[in-house]
């Protein structure tokens, strides 16, 4: 069973572990979302100093043209947080901002590090 709410206007889903407790988030878990979402800025350099390069060299075209650093990051659009059942561990979905044909930008966490960036969907 998982567990949603929304925090500051990003939908944040929970699944069943140790961030959940008589149907609802543990204070920690309630922690962990503020972490994230104070590290959205990181989070977003993160995986645009990842996949500008593939953008730049294979998803451009007459209407998508190259991109410096900071457009890429400003492209990235709607946020949903899923926090999954090892502490410390979730993943962040932004939108692509159209970069990449419609497909989700996944970025993880794991022990509470940003571990990995790619695009899924």
């Amino acid at each position: 069973m998982s567990v949603a709410i929304v925090k500051k206007g990003i939908p944040i889903r929970f699944l069943d572990g140790p961030y959940v407790s008589c149907g609802a988030p543990t204070m920690e878990a309630l922690g962990f979302v503020d972490f994230l979402i104070g590290d959205i800025p990181n989070a977003k350099k993160f995986a645009a100093q990842r996949l500008l390069e593939m953008y730049n060299s294979t998803w451009t075209d007459v209407d998508h043209p190259t991109l410096a650093l900071d457009s890429f990051i400003s492209k990235m659009g709607d946020l949903e947080i899923v926090i999954y059942d090892e502490v410390g561990s979730a993943q962040l979905y932004f939108s692509d901002g159209d970069m990449f044909g419609g497909h989700s930008i996944d970025i993880s966490y794991s022990n509470s590090k940003l571990v990995h960036v790619d695009i899924v969907g």
